[in-house]
């Protein structure tokens, strides 16, 4: 069992082809993050609730979300 847990590193680069896309929302989530150094989320407009990751519609009140905040 010894070594299993060893740290292995692999210089190089990986290709890991994938057929899906993270979607609008969660890619700008992760490029405000990447990229500007920003927590990005999106806020209800009937509830004024803010959702961190981001999603499409409010869990609440059922009101698709378009407005980023910071």
């Amino acid at each position: 069992m010894s070594g299993d847990n060893e740290k292995k590193i692999y210089r190089g680069r990986i290709k890991v082809p994938y057929k899906h896309t993270a979607g609008h929302y969660v890619q700008t989530f992760l490029e405000g993050i990447g990229k500007e150094d920003k927590i990005l989320g999106v806020k209800c407009p009937k509830c004024g609730k803010i959702y961190v990751p981001p999603k499409m519609v409010c869990f609440e009140c059922f009101e698709k979300m378009e407005e980023w905040k910071e």
